[in-house]
């Protein structure tokens, strides 16, 4: 993701996809990790998959000053239904 910093644009990233996908593999592994030790005290969480909690890579530039397209990190949201239910929830590190 350091590289992304510097090469923040569509031509780099679709270059590097596969990179892209691997770090995404693993990081979706992190999260299921994170989900399941989560639900072992909140069993309401064992049904989220690292879909439901995990925010896409491309940014909204509509509105921003910043117009760089990609993030340059992943993130996650780890509530009950998901990242957008509006509940309170959990953001690992």
């Amino acid at each position: 993701m350091q590289q992304l910093k510097c090469h923040n644009d569509r031509e780099w990233f679709n270059a590097h996809k596969d990179e892209f996908l691997r770090c995404q593999a693993r990081f979706h592994e992190l999260v299921e990790e994170v989900i399941k030790e989560i639900s072992v005290f909140d069993p309401v969480m064992a049904t989220l998959t690292p879909k439901d909690c995990t925010y896409r890579m491309n940014r909204d530039i509509r509105f921003s000053a910043d117009k760089s397209p990609y993030k340059t990190h992943f993130s996650a949201f780890i509530a009950p239904r998901g990242k957008n239910s509006g509940l309170g929830g959990i953001v690992p590190y």
